[in-house]
């Protein structure tokens, strides 16, 4: 929204398949390539907003940390 109100046209599937190539990239490049830690927690926060994301991780430190 805010290029296109700087009149800058946008493609949703080109802006979506410039990041996938990107990501793409950054995981199998030779060198430092893009992973995971093995000790890493993912939070899918798709389908959250911004306090949903913020209790997420609360949680899981509580957790970690035996609160």
């Amino acid at each position: 929204d805010e290029l296109t109100a700087k009149g800058v046209s946008c493609d949703f599937d080109e802006i979506e398949k410039d990041i996938i190539d990107r990501d793409y990239r950054d995981m199998h490049r030779e060198t430092s390539p893009l992973k995971q830690a093995e000790d890493a927690v993912l939070v899918d926060s798709s389908e959250m907003d911004i306090d949903e994301v913020v209790e997420a991780i609360r949680s899981i430190y509580e957790e970690k940390k035996g609160c």
